[in-house]
């Protein structure tokens, strides 16, 4: 992968890592099953909690 460039003035490139790529896909994966058991729990389809939240069903099970 290319370089990444930082927030800062220097406009200095960093490495892109994949450790911390693969981190915030664990954190999202994690996220997305809580977010799943929740609406299990409370008895909901994905159609439901999306029409409660403002967001498609497809979005909900994309999540």
């Amino acid at each position: 992968m290319g370089d990444v460039r930082g927030g800062g003035e220097s406009g200095e490139a960093r490495p892109e890592l994949a450790e911390d790529l693969a981190e915030v896909s664990d954190f999202f994966r994690a996220l997305g099953k809580q977010i799943e058991l929740l609406r299990e729990r409370a008895g909901m389809t994905q159609k439901e909690l999306g029409s409660q939240v403002g967001y498609t069903e497809a979005v909900i099970g994309s999540v």
